[in-house]
């Protein structure tokens, strides 16, 4: 199967049943987002027959993930109207903010490439929308790729600050964190190119 969606332990199991039937092998192979539900139940459930759980762990496995990675593929998401996807950001930014505790009051602004500004100010309690010419007690420069790489939480915002472009980022590591949380962005293999 290219792809599985369960959204509970037992489509989980009747998936597994139906594809044991359909083709019986020793191996199934489901391409999962490594930080899925799925892939959690996986590791946690399945069960190797016949094997000692006293026995050596390391060597033997009923659950094996695989990461594929290629370098400058010159995949990426490109930025439109930095304006349009700040202001669709907002709600999601605003949730981690108060998610996240954090008391920063003041205006954060980040330059996105040559887009635009993006301009945020605190109270302490939430986060909202400022006037992008406001000079921000914190400001950040990151060029466009890494804001998309940001914003879908492809990088964490600890590895953009060391890379060429990013300015000012090492100072606002705590509230772009927040904002920006690295993920497992996921390409479906049906989405193929």
């Amino acid at each position: 199967a290219y792809e599985v969606l369960a959204l509970d332990e037992a489509a989980i199991v009747a998936l597994l049943r139906f594809h044991r039937e359909q083709a019986p092998a020793s191996n199934l192979r489901w391409t999962l987002p490594p930080d899925g539900a799925i892939t959690y139940w996986l590791q946690d459930h399945l069960i190797i027959p016949g094997y000692d759980a006293h026995g050596d762990p390391r060597f033997i496995s009923a659950v094996t993930t695989e990461t594929l990675h290629q370098d400058n593929t010159a995949w990426m998401a490109k930025i439109v109207d930095v304006g349009a996807l700040v202001r669709a950001l907002l709600p999601e930014w605003q949730r981690r903010w108060l998610a996240a505790g954090i008391g920063w009051h003041g205006a954060l602004t980040i330059a996105v490439g040559d887009l635009g500004t993006v301009a945020l100010g605190s109270t302490g309690v939430g986060i909202g929308l400022i006037d992008p010419e406001t000079v921000g007690d914190v400001a950040v420069r990151v060029t466009a790729a890494q804001f998309v790489q940001m914003v879908l939480g492809y990088r964490p915002v600890g590895w953009i600050a060391t890379q060429a472009g990013a300015v000012g980022v090492n100072g606002a590591l705590g509230l772009l964190s927040a904002l920006f949380p690295h993920g497992w962005p996921m390409i479906p293999a049906s989405d193929s190119f």
